[in-house]
């Protein structure tokens, strides 16, 4: 009979070498690289910005878009279009306040994503 020892552990998030490794953080990068597209995006394409930049995990990031979209700082932009998103201004203000936590390397390479 097999039995399991220690199953006193809880996996929290995949850790990426130089990146964002809290959903907190990750939703600031998500309100950073909608600010700095100055216009709406799909949500795909918000995906493959950030993931391009290789500073997040794909299920930190799934999660802090839809929390954002629960709680305001980002929308839909309309009926016609379910898949685009957008800053509010609740999302700037909280940029405003937290965009510093971003590091700047972080920050570079979305600015990057974002031109390519």
């Amino acid at each position: 009979m097999l039995k399991c020892i220690n199953t006193d552990y809880e996996v929290k998030t995949m850790s990426i070498i130089g990146g964002l490794n809290e959903v907190a953080d990750v939703k600031i990068l998500v309100l950073y690289i909608l600010n700095y597209a100055g216009k709406s995006l799909k949500r795909e394409n918000l995906i493959d910005i950030a993931m391009e930049a290789g500073s997040v995990a794909y299920f930190d990031l799934v999660q802090a878009i839809d929390e954002l979209l629960m709680t305001g700082p980002i929308d839909i932009v309309g009926k016609d279009a379910p898949d685009d998103l957008r800053i509010t201004q609740l999302g700037r203000q909280m940029l405003s306040m937290f965009e510093k936590n971003l590091p700047y390397t972080v920050r570079r390479k979305n600015q990057t994503a974002l031109l390519s």
